[in-house]
């Protein structure tokens, strides 16, 4: 069975690493849902993927809960399907990866011992993370998925191709009673021109723009994000700092950003001053990841360390927004 899968053409591409075991660098810039994405769209389309997911750079606050802003721009291309699971979840699963192909599989990881999150209590389920489950065999799933989120990678991930790891079914057994989502998300009708995928980056930009001043009586957004983190620093709070990962996503949207801003400096009048303060913008965030990491592994206070990069934070992000507005209102 195992040299059928090896001769089969998704068991031989690249995913989160490549033959080398290298981090693929779009990869670690995307979250696990854009990962997938990334590994779906490759089969249909040669549009540059840096550009195509090429995101938002803006921060939300929610009940004190952050998330990094989507853009809806790319959405316009997407089909997304997805099933729960109830019972006879292997043989449902088999069943859909016969009709679907390839799948992504949301479960409760820390009760999958192959994962890193199987060390966390077991009180609470770890739903926050998708995989990409690409085939099986009678007693194994085959899945692509980032060497970071594995336990005991050098055991599991396969000869023939190192980005694949191979992981017996029954692992899943307590992790699919608890919670089995499955889903699909395919591509259709791709900008296919030069000027076509230039309007679709010009779209990335300007709902940047407009959700840097979005106002709501619900949520902060963009600059109304930043402030109110500013505000929460002044009176010690922590609790804002505690999700790394998002800000871990806030650099890798800047970093992105930067890189398609390069592929289409010809087509902006204001390239070189955007870059200058996208490159400051990167710098600070990166700081505030920094301090992020430590609160959250060692317990650090950094209220105040992060309260003294949002002053200049914002007024970086202030003259970012309005240079990258004045270029496409020209």
């Amino acid at each position: 069975m195992d040299m059928l899968i090896e001769k089969e053409e998704k068991y031989q591409l690249d995913y989160h690493v490549d033959h080398n075991e290298k981090i693929i660098p779009l990869c670690n810039l995307l979250d696990c849902f854009e990962q997938i994405c990334y590994f779906e769209f490759r089969k249909i389309s040669d549009f540059n993927p840096w550009v195509y997911f090429c995101d938002d750079i803006n921060l939300q606050i929610a009940n004190d809960d952050l998330y990094i802003m989507k853009t809806d721009v790319k959405t316009h291309y997407q089909d997304f399907k997805e099933w729960t699971i109830k019972g006879n979840h292997h043989e449902k699963i088999t069943e859909l990866l016969h009709d679907e192909g390839s799948l992504i599989l949301q479960t409760a990881f820390n009760y999958v011992p192959d994962y890193a999150w199987w060390t966390e209590g077991k009180e609470t389920l770890h739903l926050q993370h998708l995989t990409y489950l690409l085939g099986e065999d009678i007693e194994s799933y085959y899945i692509a998925d980032s060497p970071y989120v594995f336990l005991n990678i050098e055991k599991i991930k396969q000869k023939f191709n190192p980005s694949i790891v191979k992981i017996p079914k029954e692992h899943f057994d307590e992790a699919f009673k608890r919670y089995c989502k499955v889903s699909v998300v395919r591509f259709h009708d791709i900008p296919m021109t030069q000027d076509g995928r230039l309007l679709y980056f010009q779209k990335i930009l300007a709902g940047v723009v407009k959700d840097y001043y979005f106002e709501s009586p619900d949520f902060k957004v963009g600059r109304n994000a930043l402030l109110y983190m500013a505000d929460q620093c002044a009176l010690g709070k922590e609790q804002l700092f505690v999700p790394f990962f998002i800000y871990h996503l806030a650099v890798s949207k800047r970093i992105m950003l930067k890189r398609c801003l390069g592929i289409y400096k010809d087509s902006l009048r204001n390239y070189f001053e955007i870059v200058s303060y996208l490159d400051k913008s990167i710098e600070y965030m990166k700081k505030i990841k920094d301090l992020s990491y430590e609160h959250l592994y060692y317990s650090k206070l950094v209220s105040s360390s992060v309260g003294k990069e949002l002053d200049t934070l914002v007024k970086n992000e202030d003259m970012l927004i309005k240079t990258i507005q004045s270029d496409l209102l020209f």
